[in-house]
């Protein structure tokens, strides 16, 4: 795994100062959303107020099981530098 240096910091921070938009390989949340919509979707009776789909947001939310979210932010580690290296734009992640 390569070392980031102080450049490749500042590099990254600017990246992120300057948008998501320009990095949005470094955006698990988009992967965690999709998952959020695909057990709400899964529920035999669809909400239909706000209140059930606030309660059934945070009902399902709390059932994302903590490995998934540990496999989306895992490999952060390994994209940062590829983002880096592509200067925000598009990479294999």
């Amino acid at each position: 795994m390569p070392r980031l240096g102080q450049n490749d910091h500042d590099r990254a921070v600017g990246m992120v100062q300057a948008g998501p938009a320009l990095s949005p390989d470094l955006s698990p949340i988009e992967h965690l959303w999709d998952e959020l919509d695909k057990h709400i979707r899964r529920h035999h009776h669809p909400p239909i107020s706000v209140n059930q789909l606030r309660a059934a947001l945070v009902e399902e939310w709390n059932n994302i099981p903590q490995a998934f979210i540990q496999r989306l932010i895992g490999p952060m580690r390994r994209k940062l530098p590829a983002v880096i290296n592509s200067r925000g734009g598009h990479t294999r992640y």
